[in-house]
This record gives C-alpha cells, sequence and structure tokens, in this order.
C-alpha cells in the first residue's frame, strides 16, 4: 500500500501503469473518506501531472459541487490534452454556471488547439453576443491554437474596442501564443 508521497511521485510520472494506479487510487480515496479533499486533489493533479493524466478526471465529471467541476476544468485547461476534448467538450454542453463554463472555454482551447471545430466555437464565442466575460475567455483561449489571421483579426478587434477587459484578453491571448502582436 502506497502512502501520499508515493502517491505524489506517481502523479509526476508519464507512464500508463501510473495513471491507470494513480485513477482508481484516487477514486477510492475520493469516494470513501476524503470528500473533502476533492477540489484540493485535483487542483494538484493540473499542477503536477502531465496531460496522460487527463483520464483520472474522467471519474470525476460528474461532480455535483461548482467548485469541484472549476478544478476539473482548471486542470484540464492545464494539461491541455489532444485526447481529453470529446471530454471538454462534453462537459460545455451540461454545465450550467457561467464561471465552470469560461473555465472549460479555456480548456477547450487549450485541448483542441489544432482542431477546426474549436477554432470556430472559439472565434464565434469571442465575437459573439454572449457576455463580456465569456468573450474574453474566447479571447485568451484564442492564444492556445495555433497562429492565424483569423485569430489575429479578432485581437485586433477586441484591442480597438471600447473594453478594456476585452483589450486585456486579447493581449493575454496573443502573449501566451508568442504572437508577434505583442512584440
Amino acid at each position: 500500500r502506497l502512502g501520499v508521497e508515493q502517491i505524489l511521485r506517481l502523479m509526476f510520472t508519464d507512464e500508463e501503469d501510473a495513471v491507470d494506479y494513480v485513477k482508481k487510487q484516487l477514486t477510492f480515496i475520493l469516494e470513501s473518506f476524503a470528500r473533502d479533499r476533492i477540489g484540493e486533489t485535483l487542483h494538484a493533479l493540473g499542477l503536477l501531472s502531465p496531460e496522460s493524466f487527463w483520464v483520472a478526471l474522467e471519474n470525476f465529471a460528474d461532480l455535483e459541487e461548482v467548485e469541484d467541476r472549476h478544478e476539473i476544468a482548471v486542470a484540464l485547461e492545464q494539461m491541455g490534452a489532444s485526447d481529453a476534448l470529446k471530454l471538454v467538450k462534453s462537459l460545455r454542453k451540461k454545465e450550467k454556471d457561467p464561471v465552470v463554463d469560461r473555465a472549460l472555454v479555456r480548456a477547450l482551447g487549450a485541448s483542441g488547439a489544432k482542431d477546426k471545430g474549436t477554432r470556430k466555437t472559439l472565434i464565434k464565442l469571442a465575437r459573439g453576443e454572449e457576455n463580456e466575460a465569456m468573450r474574453a475567455s474566447s479571447a485568451f483561449a484564442m492564444g492556445y491554437l495555433q497562429r492565424g489571421d483569423d485569430v489575429r483579426e479578432v485581437w485586433f478587434e477586441l484591442l480597438a474596442g471600447e473594453s478594456p477587459e476585452l483589450a486585456v484578453a486579447a493581449a493575454s491571448g496573443a502573449a501566451l501564443a508568442r504572437d508577434e502582436l505583442c512584440i
């Protein structure tokens, strides 16, 4: 039986057996006696684990607590696993909380960086009639996408607009992409 230190060491390992072991152990630990530690654990997974650990998050996709769902979304963004794109899309479809949805939009950008559908979705959201916070999350998430004139055009529109929040999000997305716009 492994202790917490050994499990934490496994969380840094990009091996299929390690991912499978941690997934099983976390499920048991968190469902049995450490319910109040789920958020912290999900946060640690996002910060410490390689992208292959996104599969460990699947078991927690139906958590009821908004804070836990937010931690899952943030962890998915931090991992940026392209294999997690389907999970991110499915989580977005059923998410009701706007803060979690915005975090899922950023996870969508990170996991769908090479996906044409993701590109279209983020551009549409950034230009859309959605609230400003969603537009800002989308503008930032576009920084994960492969460079392109379509993305840069949206950033320029937001930078030239009247909203300081959207201008900051556009500049931050461009910086994340290391786009020449920032030079």
